[in-house]
């Protein structure tokens, strides 16, 4: 599970900067234009790519909210049966990292339909939140 948490921050670090900078890039085509970046690559085509990009990186942090939820919800399990789990610090730090990943993947998911069309957002959206998601179940076997 740390490794699979660790690989899905990884990424997530990783596709925020890429995304924003070509956000950036956006914003400023003519700066872009400069540094002969978009001579290449259309504005819309860049934009779809962009759109996309958010939403794998929505689609991976989904996939460690169903983890970190699953697990949440083993600890209530288990202190309802009487072995309190809210006295230990890393409770606290899952049911943080829980909250922390649903409102990310909805930040995510929002830039990428903010600057591409819904039918490519939504389909890579889902694509990549199951395709981690079966990773995460094949590692925690």
């Amino acid at each position: 599970m740390i490794v699979f948490m660790s690989v899905i921050g990884g990424l997530a670090i990783v596709g925020s900067f890429i995304g924003n900078q070509m956000l950036v890039i956006l914003q400023n085509p003519e700066a872009a234009r400069r540094i002969n970046f978009l001579n290449a690559v259309s504005v819309d085509r860049l934009q779809s790519l962009v759109g996309l990009l958010f939403a794998a990186l929505s689609g991976i942090l989904g996939s460690g909210t169903i983890l970190l939820a699953k697990i949440s919800v083993q600890l209530l399990s288990t202190s309802l049966d009487g072995d309190n789990q809210f006295v230990y610090i890393g409770t606290y730090i899952i049911i943080g990292l829980l909250v922390a990943l649903a409102i990310l993947q909805v930040i995510y998911l929002n830039k990428g339909l903010a600057i591409a069309p819904s039918t490519l957002v939504v389909p890579m959206f889902f694509c990549v939140w199951t395709l981690f998601a079966m990773v995460k179940e094949a590692l925690s076997l």
